[in-house]
């Protein structure tokens, strides 16, 4: 996801007195310290909406967050701009940042604020590295009892929404349901989703015939979603182990 045409030409002039596109070295931030807070050093971060904090300078009036794919700088910056780099602009005193419509997908990220104060003087932070892992989440799941189209049999079809923070489409994801009586196991329904992106909302239903019950009959149904990849799926150098969401157990009487 991209920021806003606005929000990046804002980013980008406010580089050149930062010094990510400065024409002079005069315009370079000066090295004084500024501290990063949160997310620490190598952790592996509990959502993938990102609140980046720092302590900011006293009448900090500016500052850039800086992420990237790749820890690579120029002149101990991140870049503003190119394939791995994703801004972040903040235009008030407050050491902190998130943007909750974007999403971060599975990988290593490298990340670094620069700051102005009232006064004009600048500073930056070191740089550091968090990782974000699969996300996989499942809304709550209804169930109902229908007839299946074409051969009118009595069926239980489970929907819901399904949300993951994969960044391409052919990271596919399953939704399986496993249907029981008691002890005994009646069906098993796998559907497969090519579309679970950026954490935006899905629709999906997956459906099981149970076959001949008696009416009254307590069925209970298991529902989970994983990725479908090989064992792990690797993202700019990280391997991050195959998604599994939680399992979403619901009971329901068979009417028959």
């Amino acid at each position: 996801m991209k920021f806003s045409r606005a929000l990046a030409a804002a980013a980008t002039a406010l580089a050149l007195v930062l010094g990510g596109g400065a024409v002079s070295a005069s315009a370079d931030p000066v090295p004084q310290p500024l501290t990063l807070l949160t997310p620490t050093t190598g952790v592996k971060v509990a959502s993938p909406y990102v609140t980046f904090t720092w302590q900011a300078p006293a009448d900090q009036e500016q500052a850039i967050v800086r992420v990237s794919r790749s820890k690579r700088t120029k002149g101990g910056l991140l870049p503003l701009s190119g394939r791995n780099s994703i801004t972040g602009y903040v235009d008030s005193s407050a050491g902190t940042f998130r943007d909750a419509r974007y999403s971060y997908s599975p990988d290593t990220y490298y990340w670094q604020v620069t700051a102005r104060d009232a006064a004009g003087n600048t500073y930056r932070s070191a740089v550091r590295r968090f990782v974000v892992p699969v996300f996989f989440q499942l809304s709550k799941m209804r169930a109902k009892a229908v007839r299946e189209a074409g051969n009118g049999r009595r069926a239980v079809l489970v929907r819901g929404i399904m949300r993951c923070n994969y960044a391409e489409p052919q990271y596919y994801t399953q939704l399986t349901m496993v249907t029981t009586a008691g002890k005994r196991r009646l069906g098993r329904s796998i559907t497969g989703y090519g579309n679970c992106l950026g954490m935006h909302p899905n629709k999906v239903e997956t459906l099981v015939e149970p076959g001949s019950l008696k009416k009254g009959t307590k069925l209970t149904l298991k529902i989970r979603g994983r990725s479908t990849m090989d064992s792990t799926v690797r993202w700019g150098g990280a391997h991050i182990k195959k998604a599994n969401g939680p399992v979403t157990t619901l009971h329901f009487t068979w009417r028959g």
